[in-house]
């Protein structure tokens, strides 16, 4: 009973940040709205009418989810090399890195890859004819590059896989360079260069509008997303140097920080839907401008600043601890939960507003126990394993470990 009760018990890590479980919630939180809300968003009217406002705006601008969740993921990676970086001998284990990276993403994404090939999903349906061309390269990380039309999602999960490979080599030669002005220049450089990437992009495509053929020449490739995992790293440099700059002490500095970056985001998640009409700003700054806002409020966070206290709130730590899970299997539960909605009888007649308000509680309620099924069964054995490695390397590092870089 004890081991069991100990299995399935959350807990948090006491040296992480804390808040930052927050904001990994509101990510998901936010792709579940966007891919929740887009079937009914495209029907005739408002979905959610205020006044002259559609409160579903911020909903369909889901998206954004993911790039809060890059920024996470440069901050964590790039926080890890750090605190292991010893400036003396230069030296970081990426054998251990390597293994608990692939425990930490392999293990359940192969296993909801092989429930979406065999039909596992209700209603869920793989769009191409080579199914096993399609395999090969989604088992490689690649559809960030080739179509993502197994799991559209899983394009997002090709991008950090490679950010995590490029990683080692990026950070490490960052960290190696003598003055810490530098690796801040180093950074902000490769930042800056994503959206002159994008700009190029579109220079060698003007015609692009509409919203499919944006999403595989501007939005997926790795090499045009790299500015949220880069501003994330950068986050991680200040956050080491915190005690450098005494903005970083006033209280008032770090919760206007946080402030700035919120009401940037939340000024271009409500305002209008953002890709419903493509242009130049759409292409190319756009996503480093809602980067940058979600890098100030998870650094103002890491410092202590904005509302902690809600960020720290239980729930949303649960739904931080399944949102990897939860990501995977939301979106092929989606087909098979709408027409579960739609055999009631007078649903199909009911205004689209009400259908989405009967349809969300029960999606959500549906995807929640299968990210916990799936957490439970197939994520957290391999997170344990994880955790073993991890000790085992600290282990290793403070004793006798060679050098691995």
């Amino acid at each position: 009973m004890v081991a069991t009760r100990d299995y399935v018990a959350m807990h948090r890590d006491s040296k992480s940040i804390p808040e930052l479980d927050g904001l990994r919630a509101i990510a998901i939180l936010l792709v579940l709205a966007r891919h929740a809300s887009r079937p009914f968003w495209d029907q005739p009217g408002p979905l959610l009418p205020i006044g002259g406002w559609d409160a579903g705006t911020p909903l369909i601008n889901g998206w954004i989810g993911v790039d809060l969740f890059f920024v996470l993921s440069g901050f964590l990676i790039a926080r890890y090399f750090i605190k292991r970086w010893d400036a003396d001998r230069q030296r970081i284990d990426l054998g251990t890195y390597v293994a608990k990276r692939a425990l930490r993403i392999v293990p359940a994404y192969y296993a909801v890859l092989a429930m979406a090939l065999a039909g596992w999903f209700p209603l869920h349906r793989i769009t191409t004819e080579f199914v096993w061309f399609s395999a090969s390269y989604h088992i490689l990380f690649l559809q960030d590059y080739f179509p993502a039309n197994i799991v559209v999602t899983f394009w997002s999960l090709g991008v950090e896989e490679k950010f995590y490979l490029l990683a080692p080599l990026l950070l490490l030669t960052v960290l190696r360079l003598k003055y810490r002005g530098l690796q801040y220049a180093a950074v902000i450089l490769l930042v800056i260069s994503v959206p002159a990437a994008r700009y190029l992009t579109h220079v060698g495509h003007p015609d692009i509008e509409t919203y499919d053929e944006f999403f595989y020449v501007f939005r997926s490739p790795f090499h045009l997303c790299l500015d949220a995992l880069l501003l994330g790293t950068l986050c991680a440099l200040i956050y080491r140097d915190r005690a450098l700059y005494r903005w970083t002490q006033r209280p008032r500095s770090i919760h206007g920080l946080f402030w700035l970056g919120f009401a940037c985001v939340a000024w271009l998640i409500a305002a209008t839907p953002m890709l419903d009409n493509i242009d130049l700003f759409d292409k190319t700054v756009q996503q480093t401008l809602l980067a940058g806002g979600m890098a100030a409020m998870l650094l103002a966070l890491a410092l202590g600043g904005g509302p902690r206290k809600l960020f720290r709130g239980q729930v949303l730590f649960f739904l931080a601890r399944i949102s990897y899970s939860w990501y995977l299997v939301h979106f092929p539960l989606f087909p098979g939960t709408a027409a579960l909605l739609n055999t009631l009888p007078g649903f199909a007649d009911l205004a689209t507003t009400t259908q989405f308000a009967l349809f969300l509680p029960v999606y959500l309620t549906v995807t929640v126990l299968a990210a916990l099924l799936l957490h439970y069964v197939v994520e957290k054995p391999f997170l344990l394993l994880k955790d073993r490695i991890g000790a085992r390397g600290r282990s290793l590092t403070s004793s006798e470990a060679q050098p691995a870089v």
